[in-house]
């Protein structure tokens, strides 16, 4: 797994209420969800906000290695929301490990539906 980390200097991430894993997603020939690229993202915007994956894709497109991925066409997104009552700061180790889990939840989903 490569990661590129994000220092919050100015400690701003700690006010924003919506903490979502983002992952950019890929069908391969017999249709399971290849996954990219998984980001966590914390946001003022909700799921229900129609500009929320237009603002995504514009973060992405900041970063020279996210750039190809955000531009295919067959890459789809897949959202979901992290509880954070509570929480302000996650470690970095924390977020890898959310993406781990949820990366593993997906696959082996897929896995056990298409066995």
């Amino acid at each position: 797994m490569t990661h590129f980390m994000y220092e919050d200097k100015e400690n701003r991430a700690s006010t924003l209420p919506n903490l979502y894993i983002v992952f950019m997603c890929k069908r391969n020939n017999e249709g399971m969800k290849i996954i990219k690229i998984g980001l966590i993202v914390k946001t003022i915007l909700s799921l229900h906000d129609e500009n929320l994956i237009l603002e995504i894709n514009k973060i992405c497109l900041t970063n020279q290695a996210l750039t190809s991925i955000v531009n295919d066409k067959n890459i789809t997104f897949s959202l979901k929301k992290i509880a954070i009552e509570g929480i302000t700061n996650l470690t970095e180790y924390e977020y890898l490990q959310i993406i781990a889990q949820q990366y593993l939840y997906i696959t082996s989903q897929q896995y056990f539906k298409h066995s």
